[in-house]
């Protein structure tokens, strides 16, 4: 039996596709069908990083948060890995709000079923070192190579999801084996099923 550490947006929960829903309906904001190509969304939404933010707390903090849809090959992977007894652990830096928290917990348990040991919502941003040294050494998935690295400096195989919007730190790690790049879970399973 093995941990598994997870991200949620970006790993299990498609964020930026329902973010760019949410900004068209709510506020005639267009992304124009594109995806961000680096983690300051002010370029991808054109509005500044302060607006920015406003608009990822407000998101959130809003019902449709609670809806966001799972990648597919997330939820297979994942209720593989807990159907041969992983214990399966979210980590997220969505917010701490009351809303957020049960919100983010109830749309895993809708995606996923009951199958984390344990959902650790952090503030937006939060550095997530404390929580990853606090769990026994497994395999840790993020989208986020800066999480990632932390992850590896804890003791965890770190896998990093490639994005759109992190496709810039991939090229700034260069080759560095801090973490491993991969386009899907495959490589994932693998290490997780041995």
């Amino acid at each position: 039996m093995a941990e598994i550490i997870l991200d949620c947006d970006g790993v299990l929960f498609d964020w930026e596709t329902a973010f760019a829903e949410w900004l068209l309906e709510t506020h005639s904001i267009c992304t124009g069908g594109t995806e961000p190509k680096e983690w300051d969304l002010s370029k991808w939404i054109n509005c500044s990083p302060e607006d920015t933010m406003r608009f990822v707390h407000d998101f959130n903090g809003s019902e449709a948060f609670g809806k966001l849809p799972v990648f597919p090959e997330a939820q297979i992977a994942v209720k593989k890995m807990a159907s041969v007894g992983h214990r399966l652990h979210v980590i997220t830096s969505c917010g701490v709000t009351w809303p957020i928290k049960s919100r983010r917990e109830l749309n895993l348990k809708r995606a996923f079923g009951d199958i984390f040991s344990s959902i650790t919502c952090l503030a937006l941003g939060a550095d997530k070192s404390p929580y990853l040294e606090a769990l026994p050494r497994g395999i840790y998935v993020e989208d986020n190579s800066d999480h990632g690295v932390r992850g590896t400096f804890c003791g965890h195989k770190t896998f990093v999801l490639r994005r759109s919007h992190n496709r810039a730190n991939e090229l700034v790690m260069g080759s560095a084996p801090m973490v491993i790049w991969t386009d899907d879970w495959a490589p994932i399973l693998e290490a997780a099923l041995v």
